[in-house]
């Protein structure tokens, strides 16, 4: 989860974001990124750390003065479906 290419740009732009990212890790990640453009944060880990890891990392940012909130999204585990109008 290292981009060498545009986290090393972006990551000026999100305050906090290296303590963020070691917060993240401590509380269990596997590892924490930018998503997409930003200025999301991304986070592989564990289910049972997910609430964790995520309160770390919105506590750092918040902490940091980027306020944050931790959003755990659940994962598909059905695989892909195909929706049919009218069916």
């Amino acid at each position: 989860m290292v981009d060498h290419i545009a986290v090393p740009v972006r990551k000026s732009l999100i305050t906090g974001y290296d303590q963020a990212v070691v917060a993240g890790i401590e509380a269990g990640a596997y590892g924490v990124t930018i998503s997409g453009a930003g200025s999301t944060l991304v986070a592989i880990c564990p289910r049972e750390a997910a609430a964790d890891v995520a309160d770390a990392i919105a506590g750092s940012l918040t902490s940091n003065g980027n306020p944050a909130k931790a959003l755990s999204p659940s994962v598909v585990e059905t695989g892909i479906e195909v929706l049919t109008a009218g069916v």
